[in-house]
């Protein structure tokens, strides 16, 4: 791509130096609106459930916005509880976790007190929404602090962004568009992929704890209907049957320091599974802890944890290290007759069917009873070995290509950063 012939010192030492016939202006002289927005009453219904959009900084999952999942009422308007921005505008989160995140408005809107909104009649908005997006990271190396980042209006007035002519921004907005689009349809393709190889990865898993790997092999039913056949030799056998170790864990007095400080033994819970090696703990409880409440146990390294309630129901962990647990997990091990590998398969793909058996309303729990009830495909032991080592095997060949495939989204996000900072700052001459 070529350059600008001729450039010269923006004078602003973020910015650099700049295309000869651009210049440099503060954000007020630029943008005719510059607007906080607001939070009608929440306790007066008739402010909410309307039909006019309303965002929070935690509405705006995208870069580009066409409708919101929350919105306010004609007579929240009308009362001037909310102010309505016109569509092709530009949102900047303010104050909070999630400063400087940008998105440019499709449609007319409102938006809480934590977002200002921009609009400029005289020059190409959709510009300066890239313009944004290019110093994110520089408003919040410029912002002021006191926990969080604060942008506000003041702030944002003095900022001092580009002004290229406006058929140059009109250019460069389009160039993006069109290479955004050219870029974010890679991403969908790829992620696509990703999304049927791990598809791939579940359906070979569950071949191998189901039915095995011999296709001609005689079968027999299981007696269970989310199971099916299985070969005619396996067992199916309780868990209870299966370990001789099946046990919990509880929260020790969160009032009792010397329960926790200085802590050395690794407590797990169920936010700690993600389906792998649990090789460390998010907290740590003392020695004292164990001796003294009866219902913490130590588990041993390689023992299978399954979370029972919550968000992560039905997540799974192998212990890499000895560790005590919380209430919310359910430990296995300790089994004459199943490696506890192949049983973490087992479990793995059966996660929904067996948060199907669990009780309660939007989120059901399962409990020990009910993973002790649980009948599981039991091959002999040397066949589950065999079994857990073609799982790995093909899962290892999966993983590689996934992670070749995440490493070109990655690329291409760089490449989108990279472009973007290029041609919105004159780098690049696009027209």
């Amino acid at each position: 791509m070529k350059k600008y012939e001729n450039y010269k010192p923006s004078g602003v030492e973020f910015i650099g130096d700049i295309p000869e016939h651009w210049e440099v202006r503060k954000l007020k002289y630029i943008m005719n609106i510059i607007r906080t927005g607001t939070t009608p009453d929440t306790k007066n219904e008739e402010y909410f459930n309307g039909d006019i959009n309303w965002f929070k900084p935690e509405n705006l999952n995208e870069s580009i916005l066409n409708f919101a999942t929350e919105r306010v009422t004609q007579f929240a308007l009308e009362s001037n509880k909310v102010k309505m921005l016109q569509e092709d505008s530009i949102l900047v989160v303010g104050i909070g976790a999630t400063s400087g995140k940008t998105a440019y408005l499709n449609i007319e809107a409102t938006f809480n007190q934590q977002i200002t909104g921009f609009h400029s009649f005289e020059n190409c908005n959709k510009y300066y929404y890239y313009i944004f997006e290019n110093f994110k990271l520089t408003f919040l190396q410029l912002a002021s602090y006191t926990t969080l980042a604060i942008l506000n209006n003041e702030f944002f007035k003095s900022f001092i962004v580009l002004l290229p002519p406006l058929d140059e921004q009109e250019k460069i907005a389009n160039f993006l568009d069109t290479k955004n689009q050219q870029i974010e349809e890679f991403i969908k393709d790829k992620q696509n992929q990703i999304t049927l190889l791990k598809e791939q990865k579940e359906a070979i898993i569950n071949q191998a704890v189901t039915k095995g790997l011999d296709e001609n092999v005689e079968l027999k039913n299981s007696g269970i209907e989310w199971i099916g056949d299985i070969p005619e030799y396996w067992d199916m056998l309780k868990v209870t049957h299966l370990f001789n170790k099946i046990g919990s864990g509880t929260t020790p007095l969160t009032s009792n320091s010397d329960y926790y400080d200085d802590g050395t033994i690794y407590w797990v819970n169920s936010g700690d599974l993600n389906n792998g090696f649990v090789e460390r703990s998010s907290k740590l409880i003392t020695q004292k802890a164990i001796n003294e409440v009866s219902s913490l146990k130590m588990y041993k390294q390689g023992a299978l944890i399954i979370a029972m309630y919550g968000a992560t129901i039905g997540k799974l962990g192998i212990l890499d290290v000895n560790a005590s647990v919380n209430q919310a997990c359910c430990v296995l091990d300790d089994s004459s007759k199943m490696i506890n590998k192949f049983a973490f398969f087992w479990f793995l793909v059966n996660k929904q069917n067996i948060i199907n058996l669990g009780i309660g309303g939007g989120q059901p729990n399962i409990s020990q009873d009910i993973i002790k009830s649980l009948r599981i495909q039991t091959p002999p032991k040397n066949e589950q070995i065999k079994l857990i080592k073609y799982i790995e095997t093909e899962l290892s060949k999966i993983n590689k290509v996934i992670k070749q495939i995440q490493k070109e989204i990655d690329l291409i996000k760089e490449y989108k950063i990279s472009l973007i900072s290029e041609v919105v700052t004159g780098q690049i001459d696009v027209r």
